[in-house]
């Protein structure tokens, strides 16, 4: 392989000879060392080292919460969307989702509405669940007789 590798390096100069100038012209040849692998980067020919890689695909989007790799097969970035990268633990304000060109999206917040008048609803992170503590001072129509509500 070596051999090879150094068979390549003198293939990729073509030159020739500037007899108005008395001298050799040497041209690099980037194709010739083309390995045909995308996520390694494109191959140059270096005059006097041969040939060299060249830089890696840079396949950062800038989008936080997607999963940036390099596919050899389609030659090209893929950029998935993890949405376990958007969750804040809180539970009251939903589910975060992760799109792939927004970033992170707010979720809905979660809807404790029990649809009972003398409930105060509210939602607790810490227990990750809606609380509806009866409050019976909300069903007091103001009516001695009738009776205390609850």
């Amino acid at each position: 392989m070596l051999f090879v590798r150094l068979a390549l390096a003198v293939l990729v100069l073509l030159g020739g000879c500037d007899e108005a100038n008395d001298s050799c012209t040497n041209k690099t040849v980037d194709s010739v060392c083309d390995d045909g692998l995308f996520c390694n980067g494109a191959e140059v020919c270096n005059a006097t080292l041969g040939c060299t890689a060249g830089p890696t695909p840079d396949c950062s989007d800038g989008i936080a919460c997607t999963v940036d790799t390099c596919n050899e097969l389609l030659g090209a970035c893929d950029n998935t969307p993890n949405d376990t990268l958007c969750n804040d633990s809180l539970f009251c304000n939903g589910t975060e989702t992760c799109s792939a060109t927004l970033g992170c999206q707010a979720g809905t917040a979660v809807d404790c509405d029990d649809s009972i008048g003398c409930t105060i609803d509210s939602c607790s992170n810490v227990s990750s669940s809606c609380v509806n503590t009866p409050n019976d001072a909300i069903c007091n129509d103001g009516l001695f007789c009738n009776g205390a509500e609850t």
